[in-house]
């Protein structure tokens, strides 16, 4: 295959494009390492998804912010994108914050629930599942496994 030679001119210009790209792509990154170098020097390899956690956090109030700010959507559409991300930050602060939060949706189960009843399917390799899908069945509630209906089989 023949090779084809870009002349001189063509050339400055992708270097001038290339050189742009790379102006943008720093001038981001410094902004961004000035908005979370904070919360990205507290996460310790041991926090599991603790940091995550903090960091999505604070990206959505970011988020929260601008939006409220600047954005240029219809009002009502506007209020509905900013109540769905409130909403997912006070989520993820209850996870962040653990204080018993998932024993806490579990005594709610239990209590609307009294007789339910959770299906552990063992696998023959180790290991085992969880149903939280449940449905009534004698007297009480059972859950369902791998999409199958105890009922049936």
């Amino acid at each position: 295959m023949k090779k084809t030679k870009i002349d001189f001119k063509t050339h400055l210009k992708f270097k001038k494009i290339r050189f742009k790209h790379f102006y943008y792509d720093l001038k981001h990154a410094v902004a961004n390492y000035r908005r979370y170098w904070k919360i990205i020097a507290d996460i310790r390899c041991w926090d599991g998804h603790h940091g995550m956690l903090t960091l999505m956090i604070h990206h959505l109030e970011y988020y929260i912010e601008t939006e409220i700010k600047y954005g240029n959507a219809e009002e009502s559409y506007k209020d509905r994108k900013v109540a769905a991300a409130q909403q997912t930050v006070k989520i993820l602060r209850r996870l962040r914050n653990y204080d018993g939060y998932a024993e806490y949706r579990r005594e709610l189960v239990e209590k609307k629930y009294p007789k339910y009843i959770e299906l552990v399917s063992e696998y023959k390799h180790g290991g085992s599942c969880y149903s939280g899908n449940f449905i009534a069945y004698k007297n009480g509630y059972v859950g369902i496994v791998a999409g199958k209906d105890p009922r049936f089989f």
